[in-house]
């Protein structure tokens, strides 16, 4: 009877090549072996850092998203502005328009204000470029339109009837920064606090990141500006004459 034989395994092929190979030739298959070993270990492991990355590339960028959703949300929320409260800060403008000249001053050529943004005429930024110049009447014409925007702007988020000093505190507040929306004034102006309102103002003593309170800081103006904000909006805080912003 004959005999079946058995397969080589393929381990044994392998053997027996390498055996029949010289030194030169079996140290450098062993070193290609090892180059591509390391190969697939540095692409296994940057598969493994590229999908790290992208996971929170994507998890950052539905966070952006999501919250580009809550503020379009807030925007439209804010867009219903209570008629009474905007005709309320309208009328407050009067009380700030002397207040303003006093801390902006005048100036008819486009310059950079403490912050680096570019300034014009009474402390007006909108569509403000290097290089721009303005006459007497177009400073009028631009503080009436910021001071609108102004209202407009908190009217957008205030919620509540105050007090017209209250109001013409908060559009000062809101000419000079832009941020009264979103700040702890608004929260606890809605909240009905109106005395803790007031005495926020005092924490916006800022400007790009430096403390004004510091002489070092070149920024003693604003002090100066949110005590005479804080004076007109709670008078118990400060001294308020005949309804304009004294320091």
């Amino acid at each position: 009877m004959k005999e079946v034989g058995v397969a080589t395994p393929a381990a044994g092929y392998v053997a027996a090549w390498l055996a029949g190979l010289d030194l030169p030739t079996l140290i450098n298959v062993c070193m290609a072996i090892y180059a591509i070993g390391l190969a697939v270990r540095t692409i296994y492991h940057g598969l493994i850092k590229a999908r790290g990355w992208y996971s929170r590339w994507s998890a950052n960028r539905y966070y952006r998203r999501g919250m580009r959703k809550i503020a379009k949300a807030r925007e439209r929320q804010r867009g219903a502005a209570n008629p009474r409260v905007l005709q309320g800060l309208l009328a407050a403008c009067v009380l700030i328009a002397g207040g303003i000249a006093a801390h902006e001053g005048r100036k008819f050529h486009a310059y950079q204000d403490t912050g680096g943004t570019w300034t014009i005429c009474e402390g007006s930024t909108r569509n403000v470029h290097e290089g721009d110049t303005a006459t007497p009447a177009q400073c009028n014409e631009r503080k009436l339109q910021d001071m609108a925007y102004a209202a407009r702007s908190i009217a957008s988020c205030l919620r509540v009837e105050l007090p017209p000093n209250q109001y013409a505190a908060y559009l000062d507040f809101e000419f000079n920064t832009g941020k009264f929306c979103g700040s702890s004034m608004e929260r606890r102006a809605n909240a009905g606090d109106q005395r803790g309102a007031c005495q926020a103002i005092g924490l916006y003593m800022y400007v790009a990141g430096k403390d004004c309170r510091l002489a070092s800081s070149n920024c003693a103006g604003i002090v100066k500006r949110r005590k005479a904000e804080i004076a007109l909006c709670w008078p118990d805080f400060g001294n308020v004459e005949s309804g304009a912003m004294t320091a």
